[in-house]
Order: C-alpha cells, then structure tokens, then sequence
C-alpha cells in the first residue's frame, strides 16, 4: 500500500447526544459532506473530534461503523492512547476495517516520556498489529502531549519500520519544526501540517490536515492542487500571516 494519498484532509468533529455516547450516523453524514465538498479525506477521531473523551469500545464503534459507510482509503483514524493495549486493540480494529492510515499520538500522561520509551511504545504497536500495509501519522501535539518528536526520532522510526512509518501530523505551531523538518527527514518524509499553513506543499512531500477545511473545503482543495504545481522554491510562507485561515489563502504566500 501507498502512504495516504496526497491532498487535503479535514479533522472531523463528533457528534453526540445528551447522554454523551457518539451519534454515528450524524459523524457519517458529516463525514460524507465533507468528502462532497472536496475533502480528499477526512480524519476521525483526533483532537477535533475529542477522541480522548471516549471511551475505547465508543472509538471501535466509530471506526467500524464509519469504514462501512465512508470509502475506507479516503479516511484517517486516531488510534492513540496513553495504554498500549487500547491503542493495538483500535489500530488492529482500524485495520481490519480496511483503514490503513492511523494518527497515533505518543503515551502522553506520565511525563517527561524519554525517546527509548517512544520508540519502544511504537515498536510494540507495530510488532502486535503485524500488518505491513499499516500506515502511521505520528501525531506531534506537545502543548498536549508534551512530547515533541524529533527529527532524530522520526528518521530511528523511519529507519525501524521503514513504509509503515508514513509521516507526522505536526500541529507543534513551530515554524522552524515545520520548515525544517521536510528539509531534513529525507526523500520518504511526509508532512502533514496541521494549525499552520507551511509553504512545502510545492515539494511534494507534504499534506494538509486542517480542521478549518470544514468551513471551505472545497477552497482549501482547489488551493492544495495549485501549490503542488508551483516549481520548487517559488513561494514561501508569510511571516505575517502566523495562524489560520483567511478570506484570501493567496496572501498566506508571499512568491519570490
């Protein structure tokens, strides 16, 4: 299998009722319009959709519920969990979903986390799931999990589990992390940019994973098909323009 294909990828919010359990068929329907819209694809159960207020036999219904109704290579599904055992039971039910791509964020409560006890956690997820078509966006959010993932660690994990680690969600707000990091993490690396907006979607190695899409998604796509056929160098990120999304994405660039 291919990393996830490239394009724009909208976080999903989760519907719920009254009684606080998931309104799935509200999640599908939603899920459905984005993908109208021209989301190439969306993402369950990350931060956006407060997968971590959930319990795990409420996150393997969303996923296994979704991935009958949602066209499964077109969705990303978070999967990670501060205990092992319930991050391999929903990345394994993820899998046998037929959903292959997995947004994983590291064990996040007991701090500070050490690079051994990251890369053991992942080597462990990997070794149980057992399934070479896997494909893991490692989930870089340290104001919440308070960890941020090196470009070190990213090339060990790179180097350990070779296609299955696909790329990194980074919503770390760092310019440099994001800037530098497609720069030094190798031909196989695959950005995802989350709360900014970075300008190495010209380098073909990048995503979008934008929970603004939600707003215009089919804007945030036409604009990703453009970016991609600039020529390499030709644009940069404005340093005026830091966060978000506004009325004219044309101005988040400035072109050299």
């Amino acid at each position: 299998m291919e990393s996830p294909q490239a394009g724009v990828y909208t976080a999903s919010l989760t519907p719920l009722f009254d009684s606080f359990e998931p309104n799935i068929p509200a999640l599908i329907r939603h899920a459905q319009w984005l993908l109208e819209e021209g989301s190439d694809g969306v993402a369950l159960l990350g931060s956006t959709g407060e997968s971590n207020s959930m319990t795990v036999e409420q996150r393997q219904s969303i996923i296994e519920q979704s991935a009958l109704e949602l066209p499964p290579d077109r969705l990303m599904m978070g999967t990670g969990s501060c205990a092992l055992q319930d991050a391999v039971r929903l990345t394994q039910a993820s899998v046998n979903a037929g959903v292959l791509s997995v947004l994983v964020l590291p064990p996040f409560y007991y701090k500070p986390q050490s690079e051994e006890s990251v890369l053991s956690f992942f080597s462990l997820l990997v070794e149980a799931v057992d399934n070479p078509n896997l494909r893991i966006i490692f989930y870089n959010f340290p104001q919440l999990s308070g960890y941020n993932f090196s470009i070190k660690i990213l090339q060990e994990l790179k180097l350990r589990f070779g296609d299955i680690a696909a790329g990194i969600k980074d919503s770390s707000g760092d310019w440099n992390n994001m800037l530098g990091g497609p720069k030094r993490s190798g031909p196989d690396g695959v950005y995802w940019h989350g709360d900014f907006v970075a300008g190495h979607f010209a380098r073909g190695r990048s995503r979008l994973y934008y929970g603004y899409c939600k707003f215009d998604c089919s804007g945030m796509s036409t604009c990703f098909s453009s970016l991609e056929k600039w020529p390499v160098g030709s644009c940069r990120p404005s340093s005026k323009t830091p966060y978000g999304f506004t009325d004219s994405f044309r101005k988040l660039f400035v072109c050299l």
